[in-house]
């Protein structure tokens, strides 16, 4: 009897062992908003601090964040919207815009690969994150709270919608305003208040194709998947007058000035304080019309009213986005910035299409930072045919190589000209031109310049900054040249496609008996 319990001891252990190693090799999944992401050669796993970790590339991509690798400083950067996540191998300290957190694992390497810890890039993001053990399956949800809205939620990072919390303290002084009315109070009665008067700190730029004017320390909006005004707007066409006005609820108030700017595009700013109603007006007087777009630049602290001039209906233009760019260096590998790279081949870019008498606009045409949401919306606001981004890739792994571009995925059954078909003509030119691995076309639903373009839009990952090839090809003036005739070349053929959908589109049925003469 005592022998048939050892036996039957040692077999139920070796089933509980081999159980247990089984389900040990039972892969890790991870589903972001519903879709199970796919890992071809590094999978995740469970770290020895019970978190699961994941390729940093694959996690990011699936999230919507742009993730950028410096392996001198073994730091993972990924950004998305306004914010910012820094983690470094080996440290259990992270950043969330500049603020220092901490985790209870680090990032980590493994097989010359970088992993990081989903649970915490994916809540840096405002994403949800569950683990289910039986299936042993992270699940990711992007859009917690509204399961009936399909965009991507905006994250504040300060976590408020008040616009005083964007107000610079210096350069400011409290003056109680006396107003008119009976009981030292207004018309109606109401007592006196304390405004904060604040002299504006506004810098106009007009040297290139995007004009602003940029006001310091004032936020005046929030933008992100939806936008919100925290003023009202009015348009005097016939006078070209546009009034921003700020109310008596506003955090600050404007000191009264005139700024005289007198170019090709604006006469005055005037800055109106109504000492009766509390409200500031700010008016700008142009000499022609303009589509105004006012956006708030979270990094730079600045409220930026863009002066735009929308396409004509029938018009061709095409936005060129030149990634990332001044605070924002993207991907930064053996002393070379992704910014400069980017730029570099969007200039080029810019003047072959100009050659072709096509119109373009660029979002930025130097070492300047533009607000990611201001992208597309720009390129909304301007009438856009066709969106092109242009980045460069960077990964932990210096034998990863080659040439991917990037989409919106089409709806089924969607025949029209979209960005999905877009890609697949930008990508066909970039190999067929470039002779780079072809790292096809990739869906990627919730990078914010192609979710919230209402043109067909793609970007280009042209090449790798930690492939020492692709980076040695990338700072080459001539393969920076004939990237951008690759891409002129795929530009052409896309505004053809469109052209010829117009054409078709509002074509008149032929008449019973009437010839077609080509």
């Amino acid at each position: 009897m005592k022998k048939l319990l050892i036996l039957f001891g040692m077999i139920f252990s070796f089933i509980t062992a081999f159980s247990a190693a089984a389900f040990a090799q039972q892969p890790i999944n991870v589903i972001v908003n519903e879709k199970k992401i796919n890992f071809p050669d590094a999978q995740p796993f469970i770290d020895s601090n019970n978190r699961t970790q994941t390729p940093v590339k694959f996690i990011a991509e699936e999230l919507g964040a742009d993730v950028s690798w410096n392996g001198e400083e073994k730091k993972a950067t990924f950004v998305m919207g306004d914010i910012t996540l820094v983690l470094y191998i080996g440290d259990i300290n992270y950043t969330i815009n500049g603020q220092v957190r901490q985790m209870d694992t680090s990032a980590l390497l493994k097989d010359d690969r970088t992993y990081v810890p989903a649970k915490y890039v994916a809540e840096a993001f405002g994403a949800e994150v569950r683990w289910e053990s039986s299936s042993k399956t992270v699940y990711v949800n992007m859009d917690k709270g509204d399961n009936n809205d399909n965009t991507a939620k905006d994250n504040d990072s300060t976590g408020t919608d008040n616009p005083a919390d964007a107000t610079d303290a210096n350069n400011t002084e409290d003056t109680a305003q006396e107003p008119e009315g009976e009981n030292n109070g207004t018309a109606s009665g109401t007592p006196a208040v304390t405004l904060k008067t604040v002299k504006a700190s506004m810098t106009y730029y007009n040297k290139y194709d995007r004009v602003y004017f940029a006001l310091k320390g004032i936020k005046l909006a929030n933008v992100g998947s939806t936008v919100t005004n925290y003023f009202t707007e009015s348009y005097d066409t016939k006078n070209n007058k546009y009034t921003i006005t700020l109310p008596a609820s506003f955090p600050v108030c404007l000191a009264e000035e005139v700024f005289n700017i007198n170019d090709s595009r604006v006469s005055t700013v005037e800055i109106r304080r109504n000492f009766k109603t509390y409200d500031t007006q700010i008016v700008i007087s142009a000499k022609k019309q303009f589509k105004f777009f006012i956006s708030y630049n979270e990094k730079l602290n600045q409220s930026e009213i863009n002066l735009l001039t929308p396409a004509k209906d029938g018009e061709l233009l095409v936005v060129i986005d030149a990634g990332h760019g001044g605070i924002d260096p993207g991907a930064c590998y053996s002393n070379t910035y992704e910014k400069d790279l980017n730029l570099a081949i969007a200039l080029k870019l810019e003047k072959l299409l100009k050659e072709k008498n096509i119109k373009t606009f660029m979002l930025r045409q130097d070492d300047t930072f533009v607000a990611l949401y201001d992208r597309p919306y720009i390129a909304n606001a301007l009438n856009a045919s066709l969106f092109i981004s242009i980045h460069n890739n960077s990964i932990d792994n210096g034998k990863v190589s080659g040439t991917e571009t990037l989409y919106y995925p089409e709806k089924d059954g969607d025949t029209s000209f979209t960005g999905e078909k877009f890609a697949k003509i930008i990508q066909d030119s970039l190999i067929n031109k470039l002779k780079t691995v072809n790292r096809k076309t990739v869906e990627r639903p919730l990078l914010v310049v192609l979710r919230y373009t209402k043109m067909p839009a793609a970007l280009s990952e042209i090449g790798f900054l930690t492939s020492a090839s692709d980076l040695k090809n990338l700072k080459s003036e001539a393969f920076q040249q004939k990237t951008a005739e690759a891409l002129r070349d795929a530009i052409v053929k896309g505004l053809g496609q469109l052209q010829a959908e117009k054409k078709s589109a509002f074509a008149e049925p032929e008449s019973e008996g009437s010839t077609f003469i080509e």
